[in-house]
Order: structure tokens, then sequence, then C-alpha cells
């Protein structure tokens, strides 16, 4: 993995500095075209009660139905 600052411009501002804002990229960091997976605006989230549960919320595009809601345990 290059270092952040020799990353291209839309991978070097993640979540940290966007937090409301997320998208796909595919193993050559290029974007996914939501026309074609039919998905927009996916979310994460921890959950509250515990750190070690990671919510994916994916919407459908142009984010008018929720698609799917998982639950990752991360141990």
């Amino acid at each position: 993995m290059p270092k952040p600052d020799r990353l291209p411009y839309h991978q070097q501002y993640g979540v940290s500095k966007r937090p409301f804002y997320g998208y796909f990229l595919d193993k050559k960091g290029q974007w996914f075209d939501s026309h074609k997976i039919g998905v927009n605006g996916p979310m994460f989230h921890f959950s509250d009660a515990n750190r070690k549960v990671l919510h994916l919320w994916l919407l459908s595009f142009e984010r008018h139905a929720l698609v799917g809601h998982y639950a990752v345990n991360l141990k």
C-alpha cells in the first residue's frame, strides 16, 4: 500500500477527514460504478454496545431504499 501522501487524490480523504461520505473502490483503487452494482451510499459504524461489532448499511442507487444491513463481528 502506498504512503497516504502518494495515494491518488480521491483516496487521501477517507472517513477520518469526511466521516459522512463513503464509496467503494476495487483492488486497483478505481471507483465501482454504482449504476452497475446498484448500490450507493454504504455506511459503516461500530455498535455502541459492543465496539467489536461493525455495522454495514447498503442503500440502493440514489439512496431510495435499504438493500441490506449486516453486522460483522470483529474478534
